[in-house]
């Protein structure tokens, strides 16, 4: 149950729990998982969705979703793809209102869309129509001084999100964008050391001929 008053030291520890749960993982959509979790007593969430900026497209890099189960032996990446679709339709994202909510987003605003507000625009996604998201939290992600995408919080239910909990969402994106940076270079590390080890290989055959 989602308490309706919070001291602040009782808020700390809550944002603490978050910050520790999303840097447990290295595999991005085990961290929002994570998030996911410990976020329920300070704002019910049914979805979140982890993307990065590629040019002038928004690729999906990680999510969770309430209502998906992942499967005992799903990848990580294949998870991924099976919640949000093998590829990011391009076309959805050049639609007026989907243009609007990014570049709000790039410029590093956080964005509230529901769709009981038509005035608002609420962003044409095949993604969203197929889950039924009707409220939508997107806030920005940075490394540095660098805006590198953003983290989407979805509701499937029509309740808005009210003032403190899009605080509260900001709040919680300062530490999955820590976790996202360390996942990255993780993977970084083990892409190179891969490529090493397959470059020995071949050296060390190539010396046995």
């Amino acid at each position: 149950m989602v308490r309706e008053h919070w001291s602040g030291e009782a808020k700390y520890r809550a944002l603490l729990d978050i910050s520790e749960a999303a840097n447990r993982h290295l595999e991005l959509s085990r961290v929002l998982d994570s998030v996911a979790v410990a976020l329920q007593e300070l704002v019910p969430i049914d979805a979140i969705g982890l993307m990065t900026r590629e040019g002038e497209v928004f690729r999906p890099l990680a999510a969770y979703h309430r209502d998906v189960r992942r499967h005992e032996r799903e990848t990580d990446l294949a998870y991924v793809r099976r919640v949000t679709g093998d590829e990011p339709d391009a076309r959805t994202q050049d639609s007026p209102k989907a243009r609007a909510v990014l570049a709000r987003l790039a410029r590093r605003e956080t964005v509230v869309v529901d769709r009981s507000s038509a005035e608002q625009g609420f962003p044409e996604n095949g993604m969203l129509e197929r889950h039924g998201i009707q409220c939508l939290v997107l806030t920005p992600l940075t490394k540095g001084d660098r805006f590198i995408g953003g983290v989407a919080f979805a509701r499937l239910n029509d309740t808005p999100f009210t003032p403190e909990e899009v605080g509260t969402l900001e709040d919680v994106s300062r530490p999955v964008a820590s976790a996202l940076a360390n996942a990255l270079a993780f993977q970084e590390i083990a892409a190179l050391r891969a490529r090493l080890e397959d470059e020995n290989l071949a050296l060390k055959e190539e010396i046995d001929a």
